[in-house]
């Protein structure tokens, strides 16, 4: 490259470059920035070049450390997307939520399994309001650890929405699990709150009739032994 600009020079034309010079510095070597200017007989020949150079070290490393950042920001943003495209196809509900509660993020799974009433803008969600009240103060309880201690938790709650069994018959509340992951900024703080929330319905009321079985039986064997 440095002869190249040479041949510029001794044809008489001025430029300006960037190299690296060897030095003692760590890396083995130093930028510099070089300009050149050719004198010129009246012959139109090259008689001499006169050029000075510059130390743009500093400038270098800023230049690395925004390239390496923007990159790093790069790879942040495919992960972001690939999160999303997920979140939209995934079988369980997914909010992504602020400290303060207000949502960022709801894929359709969360606003159908809770019956969520429609919004305009996703902030306006208030994932409050599709719990059953007897449940709320114990959800409140939970959120407050996760989003202020940083502390991940998984537990179960109860929903307004009503559950249909298989014939289409309302069966009760919709049971749900709830997982919570904190996401912490570098001085510990929680920076944002990744929520999944999954429908055990099915298992809770299965749960339930076996229970009740169990009771049926050993009921109808006491009356057996009278």
């Amino acid at each position: 490259m440095v002869m190249s600009q040479w041949d510029v020079l001794v044809a008489g034309k001025s430029t300006t470059f960037e190299m690296r010079w060897k030095s003692d510095a760590p890396e083995g070597w130093q930028w510099v920035l070089t300009a050149c200017v050719p004198r010129i007989a009246d012959d139109g020949t090259t008689t001499s070049i006169w050029g000075i150079s510059t130390d743009i070290a500093a400038q270098k490393r800023v230049e690395q450390e925004a390239i390496a950042r923007l990159q790093a920001l790069e790879k942040a943003r495919e992960a972001e997307a690939l999160f999303f495209r997920f979140a939209d196809i995934a079988p369980v509900g997914i909010l992504v939520l602020e400290p303060s509660g207000r949502i960022s993020y709801s894929n359709k799974t969360w606003m159908n399994l809770t019956d969520h009433r429609p919004v305009d803008h996703v902030h306006e969600i208030d994932f409050t309001s599709v719990v059953h009240e007897d449940y709320l103060p114990a959800l409140m309880e939970e959120w407050k650890i996760v989003s202020t201690e940083g502390v991940p938790g998984s537990f179960q709650t109860k929903l307004k929405k009503l559950w249909t069994g298989s014939e289409g018959e309302a069966r009760g509340h919709v049971w749900a699990i709830m997982t919570v992951f904190p996401e912490l900024n570098e001085d510990g703080s929680v920076r944002q709150v990744v929520g999944a929330l999954m429908d055990i319905s099915h298992l809770k009321f299965a749960e339930n009739e076996q229970q009740m079985r169990i009771v049926e039986a050993l009921e109808a064997k006491r009356q057996q032994e009278k």
